[in-house]
């Protein structure tokens, strides 16, 4: 398994973020983790890079990443994403990252979150809507 990094100009605070990925030959990579900073990115799009720097997005995925920061009254989101589909991996600060595949219900998830969110049970960060 190889890093990654990729550059986050507008985020405050953090101007990089290191991820996994398989080396495909040619400058080529695919994300094999789910990336919590860059909302443009998702687990399994296959990027171009150079100097260990992501340069291009070649082919997505299919999938969407979606952040979570959950509080302690928030119920388990992570088996319901999980038995959707949904790759869930936990990062810093207590954030779940979420990939919805392709062929997961998106509108429907991100409903429950945002359903979640207005009842101040849990943040939902900066997403990408329907496709």
């Amino acid at each position: 398994m190889n890093s990654i990094i990729s550059t986050i100009p507008s985020l405050p605070g953090v101007d990089s973020e290191q991820l996994h990925a398989r080396d495909l030959g040619d400058g080529y990579y695919v994300i094999t983790s789910v990336p919590f900073t860059d909302p443009s990115l998702a687990l399994g799009d296959i990027v171009e890079v150079a100097g260990g720097l992501i340069i291009a997005v070649v082919t997505r995925g299919g999938g969407r990443t979606l952040r979570i920061l959950t509080s302690d009254q928030c119920p388990n989101v992570v088996d319901p994403l999980l038995e959707l589909g949904c790759h869930v991996e936990s990062g810093p600060a207590g954030i779940l990252g979420v990939c919805v595949p392709a062929d997961a219900p998106y509108d429907s998830i991100v409903l429950w979150l945002e359903d979640l969110h207005d009842q101040q049970l849990l943040q939902l960060a900066e997403y990408s809507p329907s496709r």
